[in-house]
């Protein structure tokens, strides 16, 4: 017997498969995170399997019906988008009968994120190294880059939507329902400093493209260098004046002309004078660390390759088979046809431990995918 048979609602994007609606039953509130124009975000542990998740408890009773059902459809297609630097949506649960609220449950990242980094080194009196700064705002264009290649406007690009996962990567994180907000609820986000992000179409009635999130871009990119934001006002009103009829702060005196140059492009008033991201990605800012992080790539599936491989080896000599390529082989072959070391500016151990790290990841969660599906079919 399915369990959820009883239960009414429909699966986000189709309607075929009911839907829980007591999302408490599934998970465990952990502690409350923070708070949106949407609703709260907490961490939450699954029940049956203790994995923490982040939980954003969203009500859209306010959109329309037009909005409600864009919103949840591109809920449903970012389920399916999947990649490396954008936050992996775990689950959908209904919080209501009605279908007016519901939980979006997201891969939790216990890094922190790149505002409490920002914040962190502005307190201690620290820059933030340029090699840091390019690595993640390259990665911060390569998420955006293949969402707005779906069609997907984030809306919400900041520091705190963007996550630290490990040696100096990053996932975007948090679209929600950001893409239907009104003027109105964009006022209403002020409480959590979104508005100081916004470009200037936003507050002058043009709506917010793919070009706006890559003037929040430029607003990142400026506090990483800087450790201070490009407009600062007492009140909104203030700000939105400030964004849309005043240049930015100067820069510091000391800061890299490359990454200086790629600020200005992206905080143009103009949202045609802004560069993509495909284009900021081959700026000479960041096309020598978009370069890298390709090998990187490349790597990470090499070293991987190579250890299942010496699994397989070892498997052979413990069964008694002889006929087993010898290490030395798997040397030679390795240095003729370019091995890991050949990966020049890239850290070796820093590469292999994060290759290792993520495949044992990436098994875990396979496995406890494969709990929930038989948790639902039981």
């Amino acid at each position: 017997m399915v369990r959820r048979t009883a239960l009414q609602g429909t699966t986000v994007g189709t309607t075929a498969k009911p839907v829980r609606c007591q999302p408490e039953l599934v998970y465990e509130e952990v502690r409350h995170l923070g708070s949106g124009a949407f609703g709260a975000a907490v961490l939450v542990r699954k029940r049956a399997s203790g994995r923490r998740l982040v939980a954003k408890k969203c009500c859209i009773e306010h959109l329309e019906e037009k909005q409600r059902k864009l919103c949840l459809d591109e809920i449903a297609l970012l389920r399916r988008v999947q990649h490396e630097y954008v936050a992996q949506v775990a689950d959908f649960i209904w919080s209501s009968p009605n279908r007016l609220s519901y939980w979006l449950l997201l891969k939790y990242y216990p890094g922190g994120d790149v505002q409490m980094e920002i914040d962190r080194c502005r307190d201690d009196g620290f820059e933030i190294p340029l090699g840091k700064v390019k690595n993640w705002t390259t990665q911060l264009c390569l998420a955006l880059s293949h969402v707005h290649l779906h069609r997907i406007v984030h809306r919400d690009v900041k520091g705190s939507n963007m996550f630290v996962t490990g040696i100096d990567n990053i996932v975007l994180g948090d679209f929600g329902a950001s893409k239907q907000l009104s003027e109105t609820q964009c006022m209403a986000m002020t409480s959590v400093g979104s508005p100081v992000y916004m470009a200037p179409e936003w507050w002058d009635g043009r709506g917010g493209t793919a070009l706006a999130d890559m003037w929040s871009v430029g607003v990142v990119l400026f506090e990483l260098v800087s450790l201070a934001r490009p407009f600062d006002a007492g009140n909104v009103l203030s700000l939105v004046h400030k964004v849309t009829n005043e240049p930015p702060k100067p820069l510091p005196d000391d800061c890299a002309e490359d990454a200086r140059s790629l600020v200005v492009s992206l905080l143009q008033k103009e949202p045609t004078a802004r560069p993509t991201a495909v284009e900021a990605l081959t700026s000479p800012c960041l096309s020598r660390c978009a370069e890298l992080l390709e090998i990187y790539r490349g790597g990470l599936e090499q070293i991987s390759d190579e250890r299942l491989l010496e699994e397989a080896r070892a498997e052979d000599v413990a069964a008694g088979r002889t006929d087993v390529q010898s290490d030395g082989d798997s040397e030679s072959e390795s240095g003729s046809n370019g091995s890991v070391s050949s990966f020049g500016e890239l850290n070796i151990v820093c590469l292999a431990r994060s290759a290792t790290g993520k495949t044992r990841t990436s098994e875990h969660e396979e496995e406890e995918d494969d709990d929930e599906e038989e948790e639902e079919d039981e």
